[in-house]
């Protein structure tokens, strides 16, 4: 049974794309699937690779996001040649 999609986001950068999904189950509980998106060197095709969360564990799992992002932006960049 193919899951309704109640609501869809995408996000294209420079090498991938992320589509953010949020679902209804069968029972009709909404769930998020964030799904990567790249094309493969060297093949055809695209690899893609997805994460679904439940409802339960969203805020959890978005205040963890936001504790790791925070502690990302406050490394010093290197310059890349």
């Amino acid at each position: 049974m193919e899951k309704k999609i109640v609501l869809s986001e995408r996000l294209n950068t420079l090498s991938r794309t992320y589509f953010f999904d949020v679902k209804e189950s069968a029972k009709g509980n909404p769930y998020l699937v964030v799904t990567e998106s790249y094309k493969q060197k060297d093949q055809e095709g695209f690899t893609r690779n997805s994460l679904l969360l439940f409802e339960d564990d969203l805020p959890k799992f978005i205040d963890l996001l936001n504790k790791v992002a925070a502690e990302i932006k406050a490394i010093p960049q290197t310059q890349e040649a």
